[in-house]
């Protein structure tokens, strides 16, 4: 056993049946890496939650499609007829896509958000002076989602998925720009939480 200090680290050295352990343990720069955190979180998250849809969700979608298509054509509505067989495909292949993987990150300046799939995609950020609170609801899976609410006219909500262990410090850290409201699902939330989406 011998220690020695080299740059604020203590190294030690155990040689035991020719085999060198080293153990790091870091002194000063261990404050500085918790302030850090505190100030920087960082996660990945799917964009969208899978849920599995087995062969019984795309028959019952299918009949509804068909019932819908039955009802547009009985009243001559051959606009509503191509809308339904359109959006019954469209149903039908995102229910099959598996959401890629963002990664995402909170701090002082804003929520940082980019897809690593896309090598172009340099992400987007969100300035806090840009939005208007704030509300964490229950997600699907394993999930629950961070709702931002815009000062934009033309994109109000933002929804982040984020781990749930990991709910008090994201929290906690937009508590410090952003005041926590009431988000009341609409209609359509309802609809794609009860469908799967």
């Amino acid at each position: 056993y011998e220690g020695s200090k080299i740059n604020n680290y203590h190294l030690l050295f155990t040689n035991c049946n020719t085999t060198i352990t080293i153990v790091v343990i870091m002194e000063k720069n261990r404050g500085k890496i918790k302030d850090s955190d505190k100030n920087n979180i960082s996660w990945e998250a799917p964009e969208f939650e899978y849920v599995h849809k087995d062969v019984s969700w795309y028959w019952l979608s299918l009949m509804i499609a068909i019932v819908l298509l039955a009802i547009a054509l009985w009243q001559r509505n051959i606009l509503f007829a191509v809308f339904v067989i359109v959006g019954w495909f469209v149903i039908v292949n995102v229910a099959k896509q598996i959401p890629p993987i963002w990664e995402f990150r909170v701090d002082e300046v804003g929520i940082h958000l980019r897809n690593p799939n896309e090598k172009d995609h340099l992400g987007k950020t969100y300035s806090w002076q840009d939005l208007e609170g704030f509300c964490i609801l229950d997600g699907l899976v394993e999930h629950k989602q961070l709702v931002i609410k815009s000062k934009s006219r033309f994109s109000t909500f933002l929804k982040i998925n984020f781990p749930e262990k990991r709910e008090i410090e994201i929290e906690e850290m937009c508590l410090q720009f952003l005041p926590k409201e009431e988000y009341e699902e609409s209609v359509v939330d309802h609809l794609a939480r009860f469908i799967g989406f």
